[in-house]
């Protein structure tokens, strides 16, 4: 039963759960510190630390989220479904309202706002995502049905990173008279987030219903052979998170592994919007361009994911594509710091940008892919060394990293923008160059940073083919034996 493949309808459901986290992700990367600093005008250390706050009680929440939905007894709806179908409505409202802020606040006020919708909506969003990514390790643990699982999932959150800006910049952000630089328009923003937020909740309910009838077969085998007890309370969870860092290794290095990650990204994310406006100088229809380009590179590493996961030793796959994605990366943003890149206006500098966001895409996609796919092995080896599922409480473990690791960039880069007197409300051609090239210095350092110790930490991991058909055997085994236990 753990290896049965999966029909197509489960599959497409599937991945088309991802796909409301990458949009949440994407509009948060891309606007959520561009909005209140640059068209709220809120400084930049106050939007950093309210961000950060909102990333931190994120990440505080996660592990609760992760264990009780592990320890949820089976439902009508399934005990991961009942979790994520919980959270849609509250997201749909909480993050429409982050980005429609009233044009009467004060600082103070605003700073207020920034928190208290930002804390609701990540948490809505942590009690979908993980029992998501929980459902994924658990619909099948067959080596050729997890990286399909997995590219479908990647599927859907590539286009969800490639339509976002096509649609933002095309009928939300494009370029009027008043406002050359659309970004730049505050009444643009709540028409957006009630749109990502309309099509994040029926993407929800497409992925909750159909999952349901595979995630509560196993759910009701699970619950049958006595692997599920009552909910458990706050002290509960914390010895279940010191057991699994005790018992599982390779739990220590995943976690790592997501701080390096998330900071890498983290930091790219967080000034994309400034980068392009301000750095690289692009025209609205340029920064769409550029930034649907990262997705068709992930789209296409996602579906070529079948044909080379399973066969290639996964270590050294994730090596080599973490290493080329940040080479990739760090070429067109210290690339303009000297002669011999393209400069704001020249005809090769929009084109360039779009070659090496796809090849970006592509790598960063090739990682990601792998790693879920490691990540579920880790899950099951995890589930043996602890005797029950596992699954949501090491998914919150990323997200705990991602947010926790968020958070110290979003501190360190608004911070970083009062530092450097970065200009507020001003016209693109009065901001200086040296300013902006001080924001592309700082990326670089950090992300040449990040990117050297996710290379360190997958170097470090243990892992390998022969290990997961040994841990699934024994796996299936205790399953047997304790069905039959539980009929005789």
């Amino acid at each position: 039963m753990l290896d049965d493949r999966l029909n197509h309808g489960t599959r497409f459901a599937f991945g088309a759960g991802g796909i409301p986290e990458t949009l949440k992700n994407s509009v948060w990367d891309m606007f959520i510190l561009f909005y209140f600093t640059q068209v709220l005008q809120l400084p930049g250390a106050l939007a950093g630390v309210a961000i950060a706050i909102a990333l931190t009680v994120n990440a505080l929440v996660d592990p609760s989220i992760g264990s009780y939905s592990d320890a949820m007894p089976v439902t009508r709806l399934g005990r991961r479904q009942m979790l994520m179908a919980i959270a849609a409505v509250p997201f749909a409202i909480s993050f429409t309202l982050l980005f429609w802020a009233p044009e009467t606040l004060s600082k103070t006020a605003t700073f207020i706002w920034l928190v208290v919708f930002a804390v609701i909506a990540r948490v809505s969003i942590s009690l979908f995502t993980i029992p998501y990514y929980a459902l994924g390790v658990e619909l099948s643990r067959n080596r050729y049905e997890r990286p399909i699982l997995t590219a479908f999932r990647s599927v859907g959150t590539s286009l969800g990173r490639m339509v976002m800006p096509i649609v933002a910049f095309t009928f939300f952000f494009a370029a009027s008279p008043e406002f050359p630089n659309g970004q730049l328009n505050r009444a643009a923003y709540p028409r957006f987030a009630a749109m990502i937020s309309v099509v994040s909740l029926l993407l929800m309910a497409w992925c909750i219903w159909g999952t349901n009838a595979r995630s509560k077969e196993i759910e009701r085998r699970v619950t049958r052979i006595g692997t599920v007890r009552k909910v458990p309370s706050l002290a509960v969870t914390f010895s279940q998170i010191v057991h699994a860092f005790r018992s599982t290794r390779n739990v220590r290095w995943q976690v790592l592994l997501g701080v390096f990650m998330f900071i890498s990204l983290g930091v790219l994310n967080v000034y994309t919007l400034h980068l392009c406006t301000y750095y690289w100088r692009l025209t609205p229809e340029d920064i769409r361009n550029v930034s649907a380009a990262l997705p068709p590179g992930g789209l296409l590493a996602a579906l070529l994911a079948r044909y080379y996961v399973p066969y290639i030793e996964k270590k050294r796959l994730m090596l080599t594509c973490i290493l080329l994605y940040g080479l990739v990366v760090l070429v067109p943003i210290a690339g303009p710091l000297t002669p011999l890149f393209p400069g704001p206006g020249e005809p090769m500098q929009a084109p360039l940008l779009i070659g090496f966001k796809f090849m970006a895409g592509f790598f960063y996609g090739a990682f990601l892919t792998t790693s879920a796919t490691v990540a579920g092995d880790v899950a099951d080896e995890l589930e043996l060394n602890c005797g029950e599922p596992r699954q949501a409480l090491l998914s919150s473990f990323t997200f705990f990293t991602m947010f926790a690791a968020s958070a110290v960039v979003n501190i360190a880069a608004g911070i970083f923008l009062d530092v450097i007197a970065f200009p507020v409300g001003l016209p693109v051609a009065q901001v200086s160059v040296d300013t902006s090239d001080k924001l592309a210095i700082f990326s670089c350092i950090v992300i040449a940073f990040a990117v050297s110790g996710v290379a360190f930490v997958v170097s470090r991991l243990e892992i390998s083919a022969e290990k997961q058909r040994l841990i699934n055997e024994r796996l299936e085994a205790r399953y047997t034996l304790a069905a039959q236990n539980a009929s005789a």
